[in-house]
């Protein structure tokens, strides 16, 4: 196929459905868009697929495709990352990769995305792991950091300890006393 050309209605619709098999055949399931972008909920589709035993670490594919074909606008692209799920409900990142431009031939630019999840699921595999078991993340500051955040709830249950005893002292009132 020749050139991708996001002005061409035509040409987006068979971007949309190019990308839409090559992420079936690599076994990624469409789930429910939880992203916000500027304090909007963004209308592309998103894929995952899990990659642990535990289902708590995906990959994710952004696709830039809305209903039924890629955004007309040639300046987003296709973004892949890796996600950990923990307990409370809220995704943190993992992983992230250089995006997927929607430039050039159809099959290349579906080609790119199926290596950049490729590279992703390298990246996982070889992050580091906490003592808890969790993975590490590279925080802003540039230090790998638990997933679980799980040096916060050692903080709190060091804190919830000490009042627990300091109320069994007599130090501090009944209503700070809670079992951990």
């Amino acid at each position: 196929m020749g050139n991708y050309n996001p002005e061409i209605r035509e040409l987006r619709k068979i971007l949309a459905f190019n990308i839409l098999d090559t992420l079936e055949t690599a076994g990624f399931e469409e789930v429910a868009n939880d992203r916000k972008s500027w304090g909007f909920q963004t209308k592309e589709r998103v894929f995952a697929r899990n990659i642990s035993d535990d289902g708590r670490v995906k990959i994710k594919v952004f696709t830039t495709i809305v209903a039924n074909e890629v955004r007309n606008s040639g300046k987003d692209s296709i973004r892949v990352c890796a996600t950990w799920d923990p307990h409370d409900g809220r995704s943190r990142g993992l992983v992230k990769i250089t995006r997927v431009h929607r430039t050039g031939d159809i099959e290349k630019i579906c080609q790119r995305m199926l290596e950049r999840m490729r590279e992703v699921w390298k990246r996982v595999n070889a992050t580091e792991r906490c003592s808890c078991g969790t993975p590490k993340f590279k925080s802003k500051k540039g230090n790998m950091v638990c997933a679980d955040l799980c040096w916060k709830r050692r903080q709190r249950e060091q804190r919830q300890r000490k009042t627990n005893e300091y109320a069994r002292q007599g130090n501090v009132g009944h209503w700070a006393m809670v079992e951990v």
